[in-house]
């Protein structure tokens, strides 16, 4: 299945459109987060992209952010998330954002 068949517009009809009121950082570049950058871009949803290869991650105030929405090949120990556990920050991932979505 392709990703980017996950995002779809069909999800402005399942209610869930509330969680969308939060901050979001949007970790990685891979097709996931592309596809969740397309679905946000769309419907105007304010994000932060932010992978790696950035180098301001000093100058990213993670308690801004209320999600972040991890790509899957992202370890679990990199230095963000380890300060997001810190702030207590939610972490989820592609699959958790379409469940939010769809039971809101």
């Amino acid at each position: 299945m392709d990703t980017y068949v996950c995002f779809c517009f069909i999800w402005n009809n399942t209610g869930g459109i509330s969680i969308l009121n939060n901050k979001f950082l949007l970790y990685g570049c891979g097709k996931t987060i592309l596809a969740i950058k397309e679905y946000f871009d769309i419907n105007n949803i304010i994000y932060e992209l932010f992978d790696d290869n950035n180098l301001n991650f000093d100058k990213i105030d993670i308690k801004r952010f209320d999600y972040i929405i991890k790509s899957p090949g992202i370890k679990f120990d990199t230095l963000l998330l380890n300060e997001a556990n810190k702030e207590k920050i939610n972490i989820i991932s592609d699959l958790e954002l379409f469940y939010l979505l769809s039971i809101y």
